[in-house]
């Protein structure tokens, strides 16, 4: 009994376990602890979600960009090589080895049981970031618009590799709010390996001075990397198709339809080039304008304001590089978490923008022919219904980078705009010893009078 009190009496500066060690007596307790909303909307969550899972698990092209990955593994492993459509890091071969003594169909089925766990945790993660507990009716909405967004059916039903990419993320922000740069550093080695759409956060350890981490987050990809270089070379394979394959691969696809950059979207409008060059260097400049300011003006918890420093720098990714997939905009979902936390006119133009950008793809759901009716594959001729998926991705992604500028500038705004519009916390309604150690210490850092045994005047 006393342990257990104590455990209730955990202080501020208590950190949250990179896993949830106790699932039993604190998630699921934030489960119960939610309102008859949370509990609905989860509920309704859950159940749309296993739908779509078995629908984009029987539609044709399921696991077509995982399968590369194995072919190439089982091919080192039988003494041969095969790069056809394998574009990561050699050293993501490292992973795949394993899977590569298994028949296909068992690690197709493998690969996406990974990914359903890995969006689960990368919601328990970040609203452990966010100091929102999972009963929350904005977590409840928040999953439920999350499962009907396309962006995340497409990239799920090919199981690309970009959906691991999410718990990393959310991994890699947990770590930094508990101050542990070293296990940040080597979640994003691993990152890295997998697919390097997280190099961007190489910036928060550089900039912190963090030279040793640093480090560690570039050597994993590279060892591993050199490892199965050694490997390939070893079974008289020829790693120099890797890299045609990845070069051709990336310079081929900058011409396809399903490339949602700013210089394609030009291009899919009859637009002058000069008018998408001239889109990107505008948006790179705001972009690094909102990321030096954030940098500057640092505000919030770390973990929070990491997610808010380094999604400009995501946008410059999504909407700035010469070829950019549409679930690219993945990438963005840390960001929609921590505009959960207030009510602020930054924090619901980053909502609008995240969903938006996410949220596209819905039109498969009500115009069934994906991707016949949005483009030709084999012309590569784009639609208008590719064009309106593509563009309405666009907007969002725009609109989220508008809210980090209001958020960026937030002092110079007027006061209307600055106010956060939700006059109590959420999860202020939550018994004190039934939320996780995380929460409770930001509600008694803001003088929660539940926890701090104080009554309200």
């Amino acid at each position: 009994m006393a342990k257990r009190a104590a455990l209730q009496r955990l202080s501020p500066e208590d950190h949250t376990p990179l896993f949830p060690t106790r699932f039993g007596s604190d998630v699921l307790r934030e489960f119960d602890d939610g309102s008859r909303w949370a509990k609905g909307l989860w509920v309704a969550a859950l159940l749309i979600g296993i739908l779509d899972a078995l629908r984009w698990h029987s539609g044709a092209g399921f696991a077509y960009d995982s399968q590369p990955a194995w072919q190439s593994a089982h091919a080192i492993l039988h003494g041969g090589a095969s790069w056809n459509r394998f574009v990561y890091l050699p050293g993501c071969l490292l992973i795949v080895f394993p899977l590569a003594l298994l028949p296909f169909k068992v690690t197709e089925a493998l690969v996406y049981a990974v990914q359903i766990l890995g969006l689960g945790y990368a919601f328990w993660a970040m609203t452990r970031v966010i100091k929102v507990p999972l009963g929350s009716v904005r977590i409840a909405w928040a999953a439920l618009l999350f499962v009907l967004c396309g962006q995340l059916g497409i990239a799920a039903h090919y199981e690309n590799f970009s959906i691991l990419l999410l718990p990393l993320a959310a991994a890699f922000f947990l770590s930094i709010d508990n101050d542990r740069p070293m296990a940040a550093a080597v979640i994003l080695g691993i990152s890295l390996t997998v697919k390097p759409l997280l190099a961007p956060l190489l910036l928060l350890l550089l900039l912190g001075r963090r030279w040793r981490e640093t480090a560690v987050a570039i050597l994993i990809p590279v060892a591993l990397s050199a490892l199965t270089l050694l490997i390939v070379v070893g079974v008289s394979a020829d790693p120099s198709k890797l890299w045609n394959e990845v070069i051709g691969t990336f310079s081929s696809d900058t011409a396809k339809p399903w490339n949602m950059s700013l210089t394609a979207m030009a291009g899919y409008l009859h637009a002058p080039t000069t008018v998408g060059v001239v889109a990107v260097v505008i948006v790179l400049a705001a972009s690094l304008i909102a990321y030096w300011r954030m940098w500057t003006n640092p505000r919030g918890d770390a973990g929070e304001q990491a997610v808010w420093l380094t999604a400009p720098l995501f946008v410059i990714v999504i909407l700035c590089s010469s070829f950019s997939w549409g679930y690219y905009c993945l990438l963005l979902v840390p960001l929609g978490f921590v505009s959960l936390r207030h009510d602020r006119v930054a924090d619901w133009a980053v909502r609008l923008g995240v969903f938006l950008a996410l949220a596209p793809p819905l039109l498969v759901y009500s115009l069934p022919g994906y991707p016949d009716r949005y483009y030709n594959e084999a012309t590569d001729h784009i639609f208008r219904l590719g064009i309106l998926l593509n563009g309405a991705s666009v907007i969002g992604v725009l609109i989220a980078l508008g809210g980090c500028l209001l958020y960026a500038f937030a002092d110079e705004l007027p006061s209307k705009l600055q106010a956060d519009f939700r006059s109590t916390r959420l999860e202020r309604h939550s018994t004190p010893d039934r939320v996780s150690p995380a929460i409770r210490g930001e509600l008694v850092r803001e003088g929660n009078p539940k926890f701090t045994g104080t009554s309200p005047i």
